[in-house]
């Protein structure tokens, strides 16, 4: 009897773990999602401006919020509570691919002869930009929306007698019909071109209201340490 006990265990065990090991291997050889890489553009919707003046304008490398200095997509899942999507994720880091866009923006406005990234040839006039929120909000009982948010400063280098810089946010949120990471790189990117075509009307109408006047020296560009979180 004793004996009988003992094999009905060590095959009952045995059983056990066979099932065990066919758990693991199928867990093993489930598909896992790949890594996908995405560009965020902006598209305008007028013909680039003939260019109607000899302004230069350099675009230093734009600072960020940490929370939007990584590559990883960012969703907002409750008031607290934010993540980040291991799997989806920019081609390059937000703050060098937002740089990027605006000055190829900016370029086809018509408003500058050329826009650089460094100090040649030397500039009239710097553009500061700054990421202050850049993720998807999916937080339970709100329709999920796409959020960007963007700080500008703009700075006349010239001499002559200074005026207060220019100095804008421009906030979007927009809607979302599902929550595929296409549709929200997609929404991000018409925020973007909704917010650098703000930028343009916000500095077309200060370059008129100036009529030659000029900005302050501008301070040195901020730390990291000294960035918020959001």
């Amino acid at each position: 009897m004793i004996r009988w006990s003992l094999l009905r265990c060590a095959t009952a065990s045995g059983v056990l773990a066979i099932f065990l090991l066919n758990a693991a291997c199928l867990r093993l050889d489930a598909p896992h999602p790949e890594k996908a890489a995405y560009l965020l553009s902006a598209q305008r919707d007028a013909e680039t401006t003939a260019t109607l003046s000899k302004r230069v304008l350099q675009v230093d490398p734009f600072e960020s919020a940490p929370c939007c200095l990584g590559r990883s997509f960012v969703y907002r899942s409750g008031d607290h509570i934010w993540m980040q999507d291991y799997y989806h994720e920019f081609f390059t880091a937000p703050p060098a691919m937002l740089t990027e866009i605006s000055r190829q923006w900016l370029q086809q406005s018509g408003l500058f002869d050329q826009v650089v990234g460094t100090g040649y040839p030397p500039p009239s006039h710097l553009l500061r930009g700054r990421i202050v929120n850049l993720h998807g909000d999916y937080r339970s009982g709100r329709t999920p929306e796409a959020v960007l948010e963007l700080e500008f400063s703009l700075w006349n280098l010239r001499g002559g007698a200074p005026v207060e810089p220019l100095q804008q946010s421009y906030h979007r949120r927009l809607a979302l019909t599902d929550r595929r990471p296409e549709s929200l790189v997609q929404a991000w990117s018409e925020a973007l071109a909704e917010i650098l075509a703000e930028l343009e009307t916000t500095l077309r109408q200060r370059f008129a209201a100036d009529a030659g006047a000029v900005f302050p020296t501008p301070p040195p560009p901020a730390s990291r340490s000294d960035q918020s979180a959001f």
